[in-house]
């Protein structure tokens, strides 16, 4: 049987390979983690951006809709042009 004079040398290359391998994986799924961290943030605050939004937009439609309601009550009130 011929062995190898470097095997011990080759099987503590693969291992430090392996180790390295899964300590690149953890963190990845580090990073991972705080993106999607982030990423939820992001998205929670984009949602209450858009509510408000929605709420300022519903709420000056409403003074819009009482200005244009006071205008048309005015020009009907107005003399007719001689």
């Amino acid at each position: 049987m011929t062995s190898d004079p470097n095997i011990r040398l080759r099987v503590d290359r693969l291992q430090n390979d392996t180790e390295s391998i899964y300590e690149l994986v953890g963190d990845f799924r580090t990073d991972f983690n705080d993106f999607r961290t982030d990423f939820n943030d992001f998205r929670t605050g984009f949602n209450d951006f858009r509510t408000g939004f929605h709420d300022f937009r519903t709420e000056t439609r409403g003074r819009f809709d009482r200005i244009e309601e006071t205008m048309t009550e005015l020009v009907r009130r107005l003399p007719e042009p001689s």
